[in-house]
């Protein structure tokens, strides 16, 4: 998804409204939290940030960073439907 795309802002705004802070949300909320107000996967992808499991690809002028997710993958990728060919 793409940063600025409804969905996005709408799970930052709920994230913010439960929690009050980023900091609070990537650091400190226990995982059973985030799971009761955000999908499963984004909730371990958080947990997986703060143990510092994920691999990242800095960004550069102006181009945001991308987390490669290697063997995570197989549980964070969603199956695909007849709709998404």
């Amino acid at each position: 998804k793409q940063f600025t795309s409804k969905k996005v802002i709408d799970i930052y705004n709920i994230l913010i409204k439960n929690f009050n802070t980023e900091y609070n949300i990537l650091l400190e909320v226990p995982e059973e939290k985030l799971k009761t107000v955000i999908d499963e996967k984004l909730a371990i992808v958080i947990i997986l940030n703060r143990m510092n499991k994920l691999k990242i690809n800095p960004g550069y002028d102006g181009v945001y960073g991308e987390i490669v997710l290697d063997d995570k993958e197989k549980f964070l990728k969603k199956n695909k439907s007849l709709g998404d060919f």
